[in-house]
């Protein structure tokens, strides 16, 4: 809820110097993102006590899982990615994961994140702000990509907000448009 409010605040201070606001909405939703997130987690970049980096790993690695159908068990299988869900940990390491994407991709728009959603937008005056939104989702794409995240492009959607609205094609994942 805060994060709604800081993003109305933003875009009405904005707004009333005129352009426009493009915001792309839930194109950092990624699909399955906590199943996904492989167990190399990023924890080069932070002072971390190695026995902490140790206990996470532990947390993390070396589990089993396996189905019940009817009452028959399938055969126990490695999981080898994704962070648990339900446990007091599983947000705090997808945070983790996912930090470094806020300073990717701010050198060209706003940001917002929650949890596994973000909406990305710029305050539009010319023509390079355009270009600079693509570079913005340009940039969320590579990221995407070496971190093994895959977009779910189905469930982005583009607003535009001010008087006397350009809408704009973006290009997403280099194979769809919105």
């Amino acid at each position: 809820m805060l994060q709604l409010l800081h993003i109305m605040e933003e875009w009405s201070a904005t707004l009333e110097n005129g352009g426009q606001i493009d915001t792309i909405y839930r194109y950092a939703d990624f699909e399955k993102a906590f199943d996904k997130v492989p167990h190399q987690l990023k924890f080069q970049c932070y002072d971390l006590n190695v026995n902490v980096i140790q206990r996470i790993g532990s947390f993390l690695c070396y589990r089993k899982q396996r189905v019940k159908i009817n009452g028959c068990y399938s055969k126990w299988t490695d999981v080898i990615s994704g962070i648990p869900q339900g446990t007091i940990l599983g947000p705090v390491l997808f945070i983790i994961y996912i930090s470094d994407l806020s300073e990717i991709c701010e050198q060209f728009v706003r940001i917002y994140l929650f949890a596994d959603d973000a909406k990305l937008f710029k305050h539009l005056i010319c023509d390079e702000d355009h270009e600079a939104l693509q570079l913005g989702l340009n940039a969320l794409q590579e990221w995407s990509d070496k971190w093994l995240l895959n977009l779910n492009i189905l469930k982005c959607k583009i607003v535009f907000f001010g008087r006397n609205i350009n809408k704009q094609l973006y290009l997403l994942c280099t194979r769809y448009t919105v």
